[in-house]
């Protein structure tokens, strides 16, 4: 009853209590309660949780290395992560004070425009409210874009704590491969 498995690194002892348990479960061999408490439970390893094949594994440690020499503490990653929002930062306030400037130069165009209220609008006036207005728009995308990539920031570096952040208090190598959230899916 020496069931063993090749390559192993405890020497088929998982599989043999496995087998043994099964066995009893099935009625096949009877076994008292102290054999089984004899039994040596299955020896915990520093494998992940889940089933890698060894390509897998090495490459789930060779990323997880290379995350904890760039971040080898949260402290180092939340850094980071400011580092990259700065630059979409300054480019959200100088939006808005292009924003303002704008606002500053509609002021007058909408007094002037007050003054033909019952009357056709000249071209060139209009040419300037349109400008305006385009410029508006162009400005309003602009910031939305920003926006959008604050959020894409905020959310890769979640996505990076929620997967790897279990290595910073010592998680098994490879473990990062377990129950990756759905940010992380291929």
């Amino acid at each position: 009853m020496a069931a063993r498995s090749s390559g192993d690194e405890n020497g088929g002892m998982r599989i043999r209590h496995s087998l043994r348990c099964a066995l009893v479960l099935a009625g096949c061999i009877g076994v008292s309660a102290a054999a089984l408490a004899a039994t040596p439970p299955p020896s915990s390893s520093k494998k992940p949780p889940c089933a890698l094949d060894a390509k897998e594994r090495k490459e789930t440690i060779r990323q997880e290395k290379q995350f904890l020499k760039r971040y080898p503490e949260e402290a180092a990653h939340r850094r980071a992560q400011l580092a990259a929002l700065k630059p979409v930062i300054n480019g959200v306030r100088l939006g808005y004070k292009r924003y303002y400037e704008l606002a500053a130069q509609r002021k007058p165009l909408d007094k002037e425009r007050a003054v033909y209220e019952n009357k056709p609008v000249p071209a060139w006036l209009e040419t300037k409210l349109d400008t305006s207005d385009a410029q508006f728009v162009g400005l309003t995308k602009l910031l939305r874009g920003h926006e959008q990539k604050i959020g894409q920031i905020q959310a890769r570096y979640q996505c990076q704590r929620d997967t790897y952040g279990k290595l910073w208090a010592g998680a098994a190598p490879g473990s990062s491969a377990c129950n990756r959230p759905a940010c992380a899916s291929p």
